[in-house]
């Protein structure tokens, strides 16, 4: 069964045209009619006059909207009428404006839907005075900043009515002017089937895959206007899916109710920016429903790295955000790599690795194929509030119609990271243009926030790196002297590593021995004492270095170390164990807790006096304790979440 929901207002001779064209179509046995007659402010006896008028009509019902509930509520008394009474598979619900000219429309709806399994399927709707397309109405639905700037400008256009409305009016013009200019320019756009688009309420079909499940058309009620968006949303949210299909095609008068019932056009605007203010803030309201329902805001998170690498900051803040926010998060898959993956690194809910294809950044071909399949990915990236970038690269992908926050994740020099040229000037590039959209930039180090340009400081939060909540290990006693004496470093091995200062130190020193973990990117020497164990889990990084006596931080002072916040010093407190780093701006803070030295012979008078056992940890457990606590993921995760939590749709 096919019903037909016409909201009737005003000329019987508009709703007429409608149900003959309805009656034009072929299967008349299986299709039924509702009028729907919303003119409340109709006395009893001309709204009797209507159900007289069409009494002739076997196949035809008409329903008497008595409150006054607007559009949305007298299509739902259709819906329910069409679904309960009619026991409807199928429900088209339109404005008394449609016009049908195809007369096997029912069967070009059920090609439509056995093609697609659509929830709600919309045709082709073109407005009869100037061919305008006026399906799809959207591609996306409006998010919160959106509603909010309608609500805004609404209400103080209405204060201000009398004296703006010629500006209003002829702002209008020109930009109906320039929609249509836009839309024929791009016809072939509707000539294609579109999934996911927000339709044009004028006529929605409803299908068995949506009737089964929803009782209502439309909810929750507006006034007038943004039902659309709110069906999209609902849709959305419940994986219901819109289809555009312009096979199907009906014509429309287009506000034409409106327009008669109004008298003027200084009158009909004034009414659409009232209604629309009031129906904008139902929307908002609706979709910022789950902030009192403490749902969580959405957030598209770009890793710079493979979530299989070494843990690091990426990884920790990623699983942090995932307490605050729901989070999808995106990382590059490499098909070729020279490292051996972690098997069992905690993960968020939402991980999904994305195929790099070799040299695709390089050469456009290959970078446009592997861009289709970070956009399969990413879907309707308007749909999250936040999107965060740990690389400049993937800035790509930012539409420059997104409303959301965008936040950059600046926790290297990227630049110098980058050893191909070609690679790096693309970069350069990226990372100038997201400084400039960004809303938020967390620089890891007061060296990378410092280094930025004077016109983006304003946006620059110091956000550090941290430590991974879990086993913290007391501070161990003096070492007993006498015995090899073990250095280790946990990281990526790579070329700022000071191997010179390591080689030289195990020549002045016959009784110490390096051990490596973590993933090699640069040529270490061979030597007897340097011992690489290569990668492993990170929640097995303890039992592998319970009997180093020291860790290590010897790094070649560059461009690339002076930006960084070592995430492995934190890491190395969390131990207990004693510390030696390199001295530059960023470690000072950690004094306290790691012997620091400035010279290859500052280094070596440390190397000598721990051997000796003249010295040993530098930090007590509270200390260690305190650090920690002040300094964990969690606690930047909260940093990060005073400044984009409050972001709802």
């Amino acid at each position: 069964m096919l019903d037909f929901v016409i909201l009737h207002y005003g000329d019987y001779h508009v709703t007429d045209e409608c149900v003959r064209s309805i009656l034009r179509m072929h299967g008349q046995e299986e299709i039924r009619i509702v009028v729907v007659d919303n003119e409340i402010n109709k006395n009893a006896a001309r709204r009797e006059k209507l159900k007289e008028h069409y009494s002739h009509i076997q196949n035809l019902t008409v329903l008497t909207v008595t409150e006054n509930g607007g559009f949305s509520h007298a299509n739902n008394i259709g819906y329910e009428y069409a679904k309960n009474v009619d026991h409807a598979d199928w429900i088209c619900v339109i404005n008394n404006d449609i016009e049908f000219t195809q007369r096997d429309f029912p069967e070009l709806i059920r090609k439509v839907y056995a093609e697609t399994g659509c929830a709600v399927l919309s045709p082709d709707v073109v407005k009869k005075s100037d061919g305008e397309h006026q399906s799809p109405m959207d591609l996306r639905i409006r998010n919160a900043k959106e509603a909010s700037y309608t609500i805004k400008m609404n209400t103080l256009a209405l204060k201000l009515y009398p004296a703006v409305y010629p500006l209003l009016y002829k702002r209008q013009c020109r930009l109906d002017e320039n929609r249509l200019k836009e839309k024929k320019g791009n016809a072939a756009f509707y000539e294609v089937r579109q999934e996911d688009i927000v339709p044009f309420g004028a006529c929605l079909i409803f299908t068995p895959s949506y009737i089964e499940g929803e009782e209502r058309a439309f909810e929750p009620e507006t006034h007038f206007y943004y039902e659309e968006y709110l069906l999209a949303h609902r849709c959305g949210k419940k994986r219901l899916k819109i289809v555009y299909d312009p096979t199907i095609k009906v014509f429309h008068e287009s506000g034409q109710a409106t327009r008669r019932s109004m008298g003027s056009e200084y009158r009909r605007m004034r009414f659409m920016m009232k209604e629309t203010k009031a129906a904008a803030e139902v929307y908002l309201e609706h979709i910022t429903e789950r902030k009192q329902q403490n749902m969580k805001p959405s957030m598209l998170y770009f890793m710079p790295v493979d979530w299989n690498w070494i843990a690091q900051r990426p990884h920790f803040l990623a699983i942090a955000l995932e307490k605050d926010f729901d989070i999808k998060v995106l990382y590059p898959h490499f098909l070729i790599r020279n490292w051996t993956a972690q098997k069992e690194t905690p993960t968020p809910k939402k991980l999904e690795g994305v195929t790099q294809i070799p040299l695709q950044e390089k050469i456009p071909f290959l970078r446009m194929i592997g861009d289709r399949i970070f956009r399969h990915h990413i879907g309707d990236i308007h749909q999250y509030d936040v999107i965060w970038l740990g690389t400049p690269l993937y800035y790509r992908f930012i539409p420059d119609d997104y409303k959301g926050t965008v936040i950059y994740d600046y926790m290297d020099d990227i630049v110098a990271l980058q050893g191909d040229p070609v690679v790096a000037k693309i970069v350069k590039k990226r990372h100038e243009q997201l400084l400039k959209r960004a809303d938020y930039i967390f620089a890891t180090s007061r060296y990378l926030k410092d280094h930025l340009p004077a016109e983006v400081q304003e946006k620059i939060i110091l956000l550090r790196n941290g430590y991974q909540e879990g086993s913290v290990y007391d501070p161990e006693i003096v070492r007993r002297p006498g015995k090899i004496y073990r250095l280790g470093y946990i990281g990526t091995v790579s070329k700022w590593m000071d191997f010179a200062l390591i080689r030289n130190s195990l020549e002045r020193f016959d009784n110490i021995e390096y051990h490596f973990w973590g993933p090699v990117a640069t040529e270490v020497p061979q030597h007897p004492r340097i011992i690489m164990h290569g990668i492993v889990e990170h929640k097995e990084l303890y039992n592998q270095i319970r009997d180093i006596d020291c860790l290590i931080m010897p790094f070649l002072l560059n461009d690339i170390t002076l930006a960084v916040d070592p995430v492995k010093l934190y890491e190395y407190i969390s131990f207990g164990k004693c510390i030696i780093s390199v001295a530059y701006p960023e470690v000072m803070r950690f004094d306290n807790f790691a012997w620091l030295y400035h010279t290859q012979d500052e280094y070596y008078d440390i190397i000598k006096k721990l051997v000796e056992g003249t010295i040993s940890v530098k930090y007590n457990q509270t200390e260690q304790l305190e650090f920690l606590e002040d300094n964990s993921w969690d606690a930047r995760e909260k940093k990060v979440n005073e400044i984009a939590g409050h972001i709802n749709r």
